[in-house]
């Protein structure tokens, strides 16, 4: 009813045949009226009707009429329509209205067949490309508006119909409407933004035509190629004018298109397999159903795009013929934005590249890269990385292309990117390596050298290192007027180091590469050094051939030595090793020969010999077998006075561009900053080249001496008023120690005068190590030497007392050097040396500086003196009348802190992650059949709170028998582990830094009186704790020992930054359960025991272990009677008092072992209470730590010798005199019960 009263009103209109302009108005004058209103929008909600329902509204002619009424108002503006109309709705919801109700009704099959039928479908295309009549006015801006409501209902049609429209569409030639409608906008470049909208709106319609024509009938995708719609759009996109918005105009264009090459009623068929110099693993991707939206399907679209590419270039590719050569370049951002385009696409799928392989967008890119912008060049190089890389695909002759490159024909800025691309890919892909060779790029490189050469002799002759050729003279070897054609252009020279890069990735690790290239050059690489363009990069071929031609060749001599078949490939490499060691000799000869000051090539040939120790440390030996560390040597010597020089030139009054050079010679000067970097260098070259190799360290100290390297700085004036002692000094220390990080710690001078502790922090550290201990002993010797600087000697001074504190490794090793000795010597020299450095009085007459060097002195005698240094020390005592009592005072003093803080047992420290290895347990099974003990002397310098101490570990391979001790990084207790699953732990002690322990653990297997194993731990021979504890289970394989940390992968991570360190003394693993009574025995023979307890032991106790051993055997006797243990107990202590102990401890069940009467003349001589008391506990400290000591001392009498001695000097006693003595004879003052 509703839908005939509105055809009615619809159609009254129609029948008075009114001009489409005054027939508009009446149109929507009655839709406008409410009951007309209110019927369309009864008709929207029937349009949502079944079929059946539709037919009637079709059969009305309901859809024909609002169409035509909807199509007059495109034509007309829409101010004509704001009439007041009584009881009427707005003409915009009308409009509204209408719109979602054709887009509703036409698309459904009832609808669309009469419309077919009656050939009105087509009126809407053609509605979408009318022309307003200038003739009418109106702003053209509502023509878009009307035409964008047209476009809604068509795409809506389009899309959601299920009737295939295209024959007819066909039939009415769309196409050929909408194509040559796109065509129009080229007539006119200056089209304002309404017609590019329209012609967006239009390109919008084709594209969806397109893709429902690829999935009914394809005859409209035949109808858009006829009319060239892929020609139209190529020429819209390369027209100016490419002015802001043409650009965004064109980008939407861009976009539609990308949507185009993914659709086609056939997809592409895939390129042929088999391709040339394939890696073996390459395969096409697979595409499957899930694929089908990303997948390229349409080859004409992308040829839109690469013509907008080269344009105004052409190819065979391109769908335009070629441009006009004056024509206006398209903008960069432009192409970028086309390139980037192409790069979607082929990223989307990885087989879209295959399928464009046959446009050669990558080689056309490649071949123009010279010409594009620096981001546009980016955007190539990476589809270039994608498709090597990603795509594991080599596209041979793009390869080919991309060698031009490195002719030195292209623009510094490609020449470099093309550069850094190869590299990069060659480093982070080895296989490509194969695949540039067979591209040719080797022979490429080999002909470029050799014509390069050829060159840069003819045109400068040969000139030696030091007569160097400046960039700006290469200019005249690549004169384009030569005669004789250059391949190479000038940019090789500019750009030699960039090309030379990728030349050594191609050459690293690649066995054939070396031969190929070995055999092919035929020039001198040694004449291009002469050049400072060329240098650095031919150092690092030199370096490469070198490394890895040694690198080969050591392995071909192990596989000759394993009798291994010969590796056919390395025939050629193999005749050219021995070129190698000559190689790197050649350089170090250079390094003699340079000119004093012709530091650039120092420093490179430095950097390369750096290089070298690096990356194959087997060349260490040919550097020292080649004389390298007398090239070093002769380096420095020829820079004798150097820093007088730099003095004298700086104090000239030369021109500005003269102040660098000499006059004489024209030899640049150098400065200050050029010497630290040269000698920072030279240093690091030698601690490389001594890193890990004792063969070298031991050569360079024998034959050259760092005495040799100090003489060497000392000529150069380095050490003096003028020159940077301080920071040498730096340098030294960050040699002496191979660690990089103190190598700056003397640059700040307010530092070092006013808080020199602050300097010497940074060698506090436990991680700076001592590695070349006479390297210290150097620069005490310099440090003394120096003069007017006081400040400066006081701040080494006290770094290396720092450096000593740093660990017990640096205290052992600067120990073992003579530093002690001469140290002694500066201390008590008669006269005393003068060790004030100046005459600054704030340095009280060198006290301060006597009293660091004591204190250094004092820390290095507790791990011993040499025999040069006691007898020094006895020689001081002997002559009393020549030294005055301050020195005698001190000199007691330092021998009474040498005793008393020197009684270091054998040791071997450990970190978190060192360890010693008992690969098996020899011919003892393990675990013992009765129980077994474990028996250590540890002390612990400093505590990890991360990491705890790992004493031992014993496990088969299958860790099924398990024993592990260990100590827990936090409460700093004992930990014992019986198996992973179960372990004990012992809280009646807790380990503190800096004593020493004795340990002994007793491990007892159960018996039929103890069903249930025991664990027994005693601390200084005192039991602690016994707890029950199961033995362990059987081996299934052979059992291994780890003294120290067990190191497994997981527990790796903190290496670096541990703290921990610890000592383990003599230590035993007996296959027998000990007795309690033995214990403290083994206690108190001491840490300096490392016998295998089958000696007599009784020599070895000192009076007061034999005392505290007497004391428990009388307490046991006590206690026992002839048939109880405590009988047994007495038996033992009075074995081991006789020395017999063997009897316990049978020397078959040692698993395995780990590990003075004329200082009286000093207590005779002493006039003062002071130092006779100093004297006296001298004697009892050497007497009470040393059973030979003690030995001595009865067999001359020199008990009764010291009581007549302290008789004649009654008067001296004192009331602390009276304690010593006390001491001396066995009293305990702190317990005298």
């Amino acid at each position: 009813m509703a839908s005939a009263q509105l055809v009615e009103a619809v159609q009254s209109v129609t029948r008075q045949s009114l001009p489409k302009r005054d027939a508009s108005i009446e149109y929507m004058r009655v839709l406008r009226k409410t009951e007309a209103f209110n019927a369309l929008k009864a008709i929207d909600i029937l349009s949502k009707a079944p079929d059946n329902i539709l037919v009637a509204l079709a059969d009305q002619r309901v859809h024909s009429e609002l169409l035509t009424a909807f199509l007059t108002f495109v034509e007309f503006p829409s101010q004509e329509f704001e009439e007041h109309i009584p009881q009427s709705v707005a003409s915009i919801l009308v409009v509204s209205t209408l719109t979602n109700v054709l887009k509703r009704l036409l698309w459904r099959k009832p609808v669309i067949a009469v419309l077919i039928e009656n050939d009105e479908f087509h009126g809407l295309f053609e509605t979408l490309v009318i022309q307003r009549n200038n003739s009418l006015g109106g702003d053209p801006a509502e023509l878009y508006i009307w035409k964008a409501r047209v476009m809604d209902v068509v795409d809506f049609v389009v899309e959601t119909t299920e009737t295939d429209v295209m024959p007819y569409l066909h039939s009415k030639g769309c196409a050929k409407l909408l194509t040559d409608a796109l065509k129009e906008y080229l007539v006119d470049g200056s089209i304002d933004s309404v017609h590019r909208e329209e012609g967006i709106l239009i390109l919008r319609i084709i594209v969806k035509l397109i893709k429902k024509s690829s999935l009914m009938s394809s005859v409209l995708l035949d109808d858009f190629k006829a009319n060239k719609i892929y020609e139209t759009l190529a020429m819209l996109l390369v027209s100016p004018p490419f002015d802001e918005d043409m650009l965004t105009f064109k980008y939407t264009i861009i976009s539609l298109i990308e949507e185009l090459v993914f659709i086609d009623k056939e997809a592409l068929a895939p390129p042929e397999e088999g391709t040339p110099y394939q890696h073996q693993d390459f395969v096409l991707p697979a595409v499957g159903p899930e694929h089908a939206g990303a997948v390229v399907r349409n080859l004409a679209a992308c040829q839109v795009l690469v013509t907008a590419l080269l344009y105004p270039d052409i190819s065979n590719m391109t769908l335009l013929p070629a441009g006009n050569k004056d024509q206006e370049a398209p903008p960069h951002q432009f192409s970028l934005t086309v390139f980037a385009t192409l790069l979607s696409i082929i990223r989307d799928h990885p087989m879209n590249y295959f399928l464009l392989e046959r446009l050669n967008i990558l080689s056309y890119a490649i071949e123009r890269l010279d010409s594009y912008h620096q981001e546009l060049q980016t955007s190539v190089m990476e589809l270039f990385t994608y498709v090597l890389k990603d795509l594991n695909y080599v596209p041979f002759r793009d390869l080919v292309i991309l060698s031009i490159h490195f002719q030195g024909t292209s623009s510094p800025r490609t020449t470099a990117l093309v550069c850094d691309t190869v590299a990069s890919l060659l480093q982070t892909s080895p296989g490509f390596k194969d695949v540039l060779r067979e591209v040719g790029l080797i022979d490429m490189f080999c002909n470029m050298l050799e014509e390069l050469s050829v060159v840069l002799r003819d045109t400068f002759g040969s000139p030696q290192f030091n007569n160097r050729i400046s960039v700006i003279d290469f200019g005249q070897a690549f004169m384009p007027g030569e005669a004789k054609q250059r391949k190479y252009g000038i940019e090789v020279v500019h750009h030699f180091n960039s090309i030379m890069s990728c030349l050594v990735e191609l050459l690293r690790g690649s066995r054939s590469n070396i031969a190929l290239f070995q055999s092919t050059f035929r020039g001198d690489l040694f004449s291009l050094l002469h050049y400072n363009e060329t240098r650095d990069g031919i150092l690092r071929i030199i370096v490469v051939l070198v490394v890895e031609s040694y690198r080969f060749f050591l392995e071909d001599k192990e596989a000759s030595a394993a009798k291994s078949p010969p590796n056919t490939s390395s025939a050629p490499l193999s005749q050219k090793t021995l070129s190698a060691p000559y190689q790197l000799t050649q350089l170090c000869e250079i390094l003699q020969s340079l000119n004093r000051y012709d530091f650039k090539m120092k420093m490179a040939i430095l950097n390369a010999l750096s290089s070298v120790f690096l990356e194959c440390p087997e060349l260490k030996d040919v550097f020292r077998e080649g004389g390298g560390y007398v090239s070093i040597v002769s380096l420095l010597i020829r820079l004798e006075d150097a820093y007088q020089l730099i003095d004298n030139f700086e104090q000239l009054d030369l021109p500005k561009r003269r102040q660098r050079r000499d006059p004489k010679t024209n030899e640049r000067i150098p400065t200050k900053a050029d010497m630290l970097e040269l000698f920072t260098k030279v240093f690091y070259v030698l601690s490389e080249s001594m890193r890990d190799h004792p063969g070298n360290s031991s050569y360079f100290e024998e034959h050259i001496g760092f005495g040799s390297l100090a003489d060497a700085l000392q000529l150069t004036g380095v050490f003096g008023p003028n020159g940077d002692a301080a920071k040498m000094f730096g340098i030294l220390f960050a040699f002496a120690t191979l660690n990089e990080s103190v190598l700056h710690i003397f640059d700040d001078p307010e530092e070092i005068e006013h808080t020199p502790e602050m300097v010497a922090k940074w060698l506090n550290s436990p991680a700076v190590c001592v590695q070349s201990p006479h390297v210290v002993l150097g620069i005490w010797r310099i440090c003394m030497g120096l003069r007017d600087q006081e400040s400066l000697a006081f701040c080494v001074m006290m770094s290396l007392f720092a450096l000593s504190c740093a660990n017990r490794r640096n205290q052992v090793l600067m120990g073992q050097t003579a530093l002690l000795d001469e140290l002694l010597k500066a201390l008590f020299e008669n006269p005393p040396l003068a060790i004030d450095n100046g005459a600054d009085t704030s340095f009280e007459d060198g006290n301060v500086m006597r009293e660091i060097m004591s204190r250094l002195a004092k820390r290095l005698i507790e791990m011993g003196m040499s025999s040069v240094g006691f007898r020094y020390l006895m020689e001081k005592f002997s002559a009393t009348e020549e030294i005055s009592f301050g020195e005698c005072s001190g000199l007691l003093d330092m021998l009474l802190h040498g005793v008393t803080h020197s009684r270091w047992p054998s040791f071997v420290q450990f970190d978190g992650y060192s360890r010693l290895d008992l690969r098996s347990l020899g011919s003892h099974n393990f675990p013992p059949a009765n129980g077994y003990t474990f028996l250590a002397w540890l002390c612990i310098e400093s505590f990890d709170e991360e990491l705890g101490i790992q004493i031992l570990e014993i496990s088969d391979d299958d860790q099924r028998c398990y024993f592990s001790v260990q100590i827990e990084p936090e409460t700093h207790k004992l930990v014992v582990s019986v198996s992973h699953h179960q372990s004990v732990a012992f809280n009646f002690v807790a380990f503190e830094i800096g004593r020493w322990y004795h340990l002994a653990l007793v491990h007892s297997k159960p018996k039929l009186t103890a069903p249930t194993g025991s664990l027994s731990v005693y601390i200084d021979g005192i039991l602690g704790d016994k707890v029950k504890c199961p033995y362990l289970s059987s081996p299934n394989g052979e059992v291994k020992c780890y003294l120290g940390r067990h190191q497994k992968p997981k527990m790796m991570a903190k290496k670096e930054g541990s703290t921990l360190s610890w000592n383990l003394g003599p230590c035993y693993l007996v296959d027998e359960p000990l007795e309690v009574q033995i214990m403290d025995v083994l206690y108190n023979l001491s840490t300096r025991y490392h016998g295998n307890f089958q000696d007599s032991l009784g020599k070895f106790q000192t009076y007061e272990t034999s005392t505290a051993l007497n004391i428990n055997l009388e307490a046991a006797r006590r206690r026992s009677s002839p048939n109880s243990r405590n009988h047994e107990e007495q038996v033992a202590l009075m074995n081991a008092i006789r020395g017999t102990i063997g009897n316990s401890i049978p020397e078959d069940k040692l698993v395995f072992a780990f590990s003075g009467g004329n200082l009286l003349d000093a207590a005779d001589t002493r006039t003062d209470t002071a130092t006779l008391e100093k004297a006296v506990l001298l004697l009892d400290q050497l007497i009470r730590c040393s059973w030979r000591n003690s030995e001595d001392m009865e067999r001359i009498f020199g008990y009764e010798i010291l009581g007549y001695i302290l008789k004649q000097k009654k008067a001296l006693f004192s009331i602390e005199m009276m304690n010593t003595l006390l001491g001396v004879v066995g009293m305990d003052l702190e317990y005298p019960e």
